[in-house]
């Protein structure tokens, strides 16, 4: 897959190449590469009963991975806001500044799973590295 877009038609804003991003991935030693189709969100509580928000990506072939962001502090919750809320969101035009995992989970139709999951190994556990979304928007060809 060629993607060739590399500047946003409206601002002419550099935008992140996911050609880059997915040669970076395949060179790291201890990586996992799927094309996701779906997302599961689970409200939990830690073993020292906070709360947190388990995000399962599943792929084409059985891979799975989960993501666990940990809700109890201020800073934890602007993080998630910014980093899973923010790219995931389906509707950016309306606010979403929830972050109790079951409003979440409970507000899960607003958000998208994305295309391409690449995470890698730290220690014995997969840890999510990026995620890709919207890549038929950089199909384009720029003229």
């Amino acid at each position: 897959m060629i993607l060739r877009a590399r500047r946003c038609n409206g601002c002419d804003h550099i935008l992140v190449d996911p050609d880059k991003k997915l040669r970076d991935a395949m060179n790291l030693k201890d990586a996992l590469i799927f094309k996701c189709t779906d997302m599961n969100l689970e409200a939990q509580k830690n073993r020292f009963d906070k709360p947190q928000l388990c995000v399962t990506y599943q792929g084409e072939n059985n891979e799975s991975i989960k993501q666990i962001w940990q809700l109890s502090s201020q800073v934890q919750k602007r993080d998630f806001l910014k980093q899973f809320i923010q790219p995931h969101l389906i509707d950016r035009h309306r606010e979403f500044t929830d972050s109790a995992p079951t409003k979440v989970v409970r507000n899960q139709h607003r958000l998208r799973h994305p295309e391409i999951v690449i995470a890698h190994k730290e220690g014995r556990f997969w840890k999510v590295r990026e995620k890709l979304f919207d890549l038929h928007f950089y199909k384009e060809t720029k003229r």
